[in-house]
């Protein structure tokens, strides 16, 4: 008994001891009970009421933990030894194992569940995955193609950025050849544009047609390799080049690298707005920076030869470096057109004729480059080509085989006359096929005649003066343009006749076609005041038979021939014999006396002789004539009394034409040869520009200071400026001062110092005092003279300080 309340008393502790470690391990997963609910997860309401049970569980272990260890342990001991008590340690026990079986069961419960509902969730979820997958499946395909079109995407920007570095080199290529060969302007694109927009349709056509052009135009057939047009001014040559370079450039329109075939042209004729324009080297500088544009090759041959520029030296040698030695190693096709060579009367004998060589024997040599040269010009100057040895040429000559352009020109110009539209009328048509016939024949292709032929029958009227204007459709172009001055000899008034021999003179004395402005200036000059009609208008309804509006609002001779015209009638007039045909009041009055004493004074009247008389007196004759010889005087003279006069704004362009060019047209002059009044006028004028600040002023602006190389660099302008103050009839009207600087100035050795000393000193004023220019212009122009007077005075002896 005693051993078995010793068993009792000690299962108490053990008890307690087994209470505390099954709790303690509810208390470890009550651990994870608490902190699934800070995350946010919710426990099942059955399981969180048994962790509420088993919680108070471990309150009531608590408190008979301590309750017991309060209790006397022998009292404890007798209680258990008298009554078998345990203190509801066993009761606990139970409780708490009940409690533990249900949180499994229900744990295994909630488990299950989840495991159903997530089974749920995934054969739903498989599903999903599958038409997830399938969606997948068919954006890959989409993105395999998006994939091939970002390649060929990069593929086209990785060739986009090739072309652009290459054209990046290109453009350097270019801009260094375009510097090498000076290109400024391309004045050829100008002449084409206008050639093509001037053109009668179905012109040329003819030509195009022509077995020999065909040939020619034909890489491939055997020709010669230069082909020309022969004829004389104004028979179409250049209409006729414009045709044939566009249809070249059907043949072998530019940029298409694979065929190699590259075509430029040149126009030599134009106008004689620039003379500079009609040298064979600036020809050959634009052919070739032409060809360069469309051929890649040939256009790294030709940059890779422009680093020394300056030994392409005269046209020759341009031709051979930039041509001839590349001629083995460009396996290329140049189609070059040449226009008008007549104007290199001084030139063809020498670098064309090479080049004519050169070109044929690359053909003859079978060399990797091909040239085929279009050329026109007239008769004379083919003769020479023709001749010479090594030149292989085909020619045709204008006249008869254009026959078929000028029956389209005449149509198209009858179509505009008013007296021959109404084609519905049979005398009508019977009247357009006898001025087809009649100018066809006669003319015989000259476009020139043609023209003054058919304004003259737009205005006749009748059938009769028609065909009387037929009859001189044979004529040669001088007795046309003689027949035309008659004409404006009778028909314009005195005042349009005097301004147009004022216009004429200064066209064909100066150094380039002037300008509408500076015609206007002209005139300004020798009238006093300006027209009231617009000098354009005038050209185009007055003086149009003569003169022609060109580009820039230039002015120039409708033909050549007008000007060897006037020439001839230099030669065979006389001033003697034209003052012969102006009469002396004298005159008439011995003509009156002597009709008087043989008539009446019924009869007198009756044959109006007084008005007669009156008439003859009362009115000014002129007629137009134009003395070459003089000519230079004349432009110098009206360009002075331009700078002399206050209206600058009106003489604006007239001075810019004077200041360019006085000092050519000095040099031109043969002062044995002209008579002492024009050189004594021009040499009160003269003297001025160069001690006159007022003249300086007007002379030495910023547009002009470029001058400052002709004068304070170079001593050319300068001699020619003595060789005038040395002639006594310049200086006869000087003041005694003027005359006493000029004899200093011709007797002394180095005369630089006083020509340009006021003008110096001008410039240096200038520079010091005024802050509206570049001051720049100033300081070279004084270092320059400084530099030529310094180098005088040591003989020739350059010092660096």
């Amino acid at each position: 008994m005693l051993i078995t309340a010793s068993q009792k008393y000690s299962k108490i502790f053990d008890g307690l001891s087994e209470l505390f470690e099954r709790i303690s391990t509810f208390l470890d997963r009550f651990q994870i009970y608490a902190r699934s609910k800070v995350v946010g997860v919710k426990i099942d309401p059955h399981l969180r009421r048994i962790i509420h049970d088993l919680l108070r569980s471990f309150v009531r272990i608590c408190a008979l933990s301590i309750k017991i260890s309060k209790h006397s342990k022998v009292l404890l001991a007798l209680e258990v030894f008298s009554f078998g008590s345990d203190k509801g340690v066993s009761a606990e026990l139970s409780k708490l194992e009940n409690l533990v079986q249900n949180e499994t069961k229900m744990s295994i419960a909630l488990i299950l569940e989840s495991t159903k509902i997530s089974e749920g969730k995934i054969t739903a979820g498989f599903s999903d995955v599958k038409s997830s997958i399938d969606t997948v499946d068919s954006k890959l395909d989409t993105l395999d193609g998006h994939m091939d079109s970002v390649s060929t995407l990069l593929e086209k920007h990785d060739l986009a950025e090739r072309r652009r570095d290459q054209e990046g080199q290109s453009k350097q290529r270019r801009d260094k050849i375009k510097a090498a060969l000076k290109i400024d302007k391309e004045v050829w694109r100008s002449y084409q544009e206008d050639y093509v927009g001037n053109i009668v349709p179905g012109t040329g056509q003819w030509l195009l047609n022509d077995p020999q052009f065909s040939a020619w135009a034909d890489p491939n057939t055997k020709s010669p390799p230069i082909f020309g047009l022969k004829a004389k001014e104004g028979y179409g040559k250049s209409y006729l080049s414009s045709a044939a370079i566009r249809h070249l450039y059907r043949l072998y329109p530019p940029g298409n690298q694979d065929a190699r075939m590259s075509v430029a042209y040149y126009f030599f004729g134009g106008t004689t707005f620039n003379s500079t324009e009609k040298s064979v080297n600036i020809a050959l500088r634009s052919i070739i920076w032409q060809l360069t544009q469309n051929d890649a090759v040939y256009q790294k041959n030709v940059a890779s030869a422009c680093d020394k520029p300056e030994e392409f030296g005269d046209s020759l040698e341009l031709w051979k470096q930039l041509v001839v030695n590349f001629s083995p190693k460009t396996n290329a096709v140049f189609y070059i057109v040449l226009d008008g060579i007549e104007e290199l009367d001084s030139e063809i004998g020498k670098p064309l004729v090479e080049v004519f060589r050169d070109i044929s024997a690359m053909a003859n040599e079978k060399s990797m480059m091909t040239v085929r040269l279009f050329i026109t010009g007239r008769p004379t100057i083919f003769s020479e080509a023709e001749t010479a040895s090594g030149v292989s040429l085909s020619t045709i000559e204008l006249g008869i085989r254009n026959k078929e352009d000028i029956e389209k020109y005449i149509e198209m110009r009858m179509n505009n006359m008013e007296i021959l539209k109404n084609k519905e009328k049979p005398e009508i048509l019977e009247l357009r096929d006898l001025i087809k016939t009649g100018l066809g024949k006669g003319t015989q292709g000259d476009y020139f005649q043609l023209n003054y032929l058919l304004t003259e029958i737009s205005k006749k009227r009748r059938k009769k003066e028609i065909q009387e204007v037929l009859e001189h459709a044979g004529e040669d172009r001088e007795a046309t343009i003689a027949r035309e001055i008659d004409h404006l000899n009778h028909t314009l008034g005195y005042e349009d006749i005097q301004d147009l021999v004022a216009i004429l003179s200064w066209i064909m004395g100066a150094k380039r076609a002037p300008f509408l402005k500076t015609l206007e200036g002209v005139l300004l000059i020798k009238n006093g005041e300006a027209s009231l009609m617009p000098l354009e208008e005038q050209v185009r309804t007055k003086y149009s038979s003569l003169l022609e509006i060109a580009e820039y609002d230039s002015v120039i001779l409708r033909s050549k021939a007008i000007r060897e015209f006037f020439n001839k009638q230099t030669k065979k007039e006389t001033n003697e014999a034209i003052a012969k045909t102006e009469l002396h009041p004298a005159e008439v009055a011995i003509v009156r006396r002597f009709l008087n004493s043989v008539c009446d004074k019924e009869l007198f009247e009756k044959f109006g002789f007084e008005e007669f008389f009156k008439s003859k007196l009362g009115s000014k004759s002129a007629s137009i004539r134009v003395n070459v010889e003089t000519l230079k005087i004349y432009v110098i003279l009206v360009g002075m009394k331009s700078v002399a006069s206050d209206r600058d704004e009106e003489l604006k362009a007239l001075r810019n034409a004077h200041f360019y060019s006085f000092q050519e047209c000095l040099e031109a002059v043969d002062l044995a040869l002209t008579q002492p009044e024009p050189k004594t006028e021009i040499g009160t004028y003269l003297i001025k520009h160069f001690t006159d600040e007022t003249y300086m002023k007007k002379w030495w602006i910023e547009d002009r200071m470029f001058q400052r190389s002709w004068w304070s660099y170079e001593d050319k302008h300068v001699n020619t400026m003595l060789k005038w103050f040395k002639d006594s009839a310049v200086t006869r009207n000087l003041s005694a001062e003027m005359k006493e600087w000029v004899n200093g100035l011709i007797s002394n050795a180095n005369p630089n110092d006083d020509l340009l000393c006021h003008t110096a000193k001008y410039i240096a004023k200038q520079w010091l005092q005024t802050v509206n220019w570049e001051t720049r212009n100033f300081f070279w122009w004084l270092l320059g003279y400084v530099t030529k007077v310094w180098i005088s005075s040591c003989s020739g002896l350059f010092i660096i300080c």
